[in-house]
């Protein structure tokens, strides 16, 4: 990828966020109401969250939700960055709650195959591991050929190395023949 040369440089991704965060909140106060301060929020949140301000960054997507109507495509990132956050905050429950809204939000099969992931992420976190098995098989086999299919069966892997049963795989049903 080409880089701009133009292009202002950070030492380190902290400052990055910080600059990042700062101009976001330029767009929101100039332009409040407007469709692109609310985009502004959604991401001026995902910079709080990278500089590890949890409770800034679960606030500013719980705002980017409420300027945003159902079917907004940018919901599910709300809804993920909400996940994340209390993830971060050892809140697994919470955090599933916030992945099974993303999962109804998602437009696509990619979104929610990755919101299926993050779901059974949770039970994991929670110690909950047949469960979590139960639940990654079911997304490798519903959703084959999403990303988070393949990460799926490498932690199906890793729960079958710690003596955890797994699902089998479902075979692939055959192409019926036409006459």
């Amino acid at each position: 990828a080409l880089q701009d040369p133009t292009a202002e440089k950070f030492k380190t991704s902290k400052e990055k966020f910080e600059a990042l965060a700062k101009a976001l909140d330029e767009v929101r106060v100039k332009h409040p109401g407007s469709e692109a301060a609310a985009t502004a929020t959604l991401f001026w949140a995902d910079a709080q969250f990278h500089l590890g301000k949890l409770d800034e960054a679960a606030n500013g997507y719980d705002q980017f939700l409420a300027l945003t109507r159902e079917g907004n495509a940018l919901r599910s990132m709300a809804l993920e960055g909400l996940g994340y956050v209390a993830e971060s905050k050892k809140d697994f429950a919470k955090a599933a709650d916030a992945f099974d809204r993303m999962s109804k939000a998602a437009a696509g099969e990619p979104a929610k195959a990755r919101a299926a992931y993050h779901r059974a992420r949770m039970l994991e976190a929670q110690g909950k591991k047949a469960e979590a098995a139960t639940a990654f098989g079911a997304l490798r086999d519903e959703f084959k050929d999403a990303p988070a299919a393949r990460e799926a069966e490498e932690r199906l892997s890793l729960l079958a190395m710690q003596g955890v049963a797994v699902p089998e795989k479902k075979a692939d049903k055959p192409a019926e023949k036409k006459n």
